[in-house]
C-alpha cells in the first residue's frame, strides 16, 4: 500500500511539473529558430530589453510578457519589436517583426544555391 502511494505521488508530481512548464511557456513571447543555421535575436527598443545572441537550430529563446525588462508594458498583448540576424543578433539582418508579448516568432527557411531563403512569421494565439 505505502509504495502504491508513493508511487502515485511521484507520478502527480511530474504531471504537475509538466502541466507548470507548459503553461509557463505558453505566456512567455519566443523566437523559434526553425532553420538549419544559427540565428540571433533582440528586442530593439529597450538597452537591456530580451537579447539571445545565438539560438542554435531547433532550439527557441523566449522572455515571460510580464517580464518588463523585455516588455515595458507587462501586457500580454503589448507589442514588442525583435530584430533577428544570422549566426547573431548583430550579425546581418533577417527580419524585424512587431509581435504581441503572449506571441511567437517563427524563422524557417533553408540554404539552397549557397543563399539563405530565410523568412519570419509572427503570431499569437488568443
Amino acid at each position: 500500500m505505502g509504495k502504491k502511494i508513493s508511487l502515485i505521488s511521484a507520478g502527480l508530481f511530474f504531471v504537475t511539473l509538466a502541466a507548470f512548464l507548459t503553461v509557463n511557456e505558453v505566456y512567455a513571447f519566443c523566437v523559434y529558430n526553425e532553420t538549419d543555421t544559427l540565428i540571433g535575436a533582440q528586442e530593439i527598443h529597450l538597452f537591456q530589453g530580451m537579447s539571445k545572441d545565438k539560438i542554435p537550430p531547433g532550439e527557441k529563446a523566449c522572455c515571460h510578457w510580464s517580464n518588463k525588462d523585455c516588455n515595458p508594458d507587462g501586457k500580454k498583448d503589448s507589442k514588442v519589436t525583435l530584430r533577428v540576424g544570422w549566426k547573431t543578433a548583430a550579425g546581418p539582418f533577417i527580419c524585424e517583426k512587431e509581435i504581441r508579448a503572449g506571441g511567437r516568432l517563427t524563422v524557417s527557411g533553408k540554404e539552397k544555391y549557397g543563399e539563405w531563403n530565410l523568412k519570419c512569421e509572427a503570431s499569437y494565439e488568443e
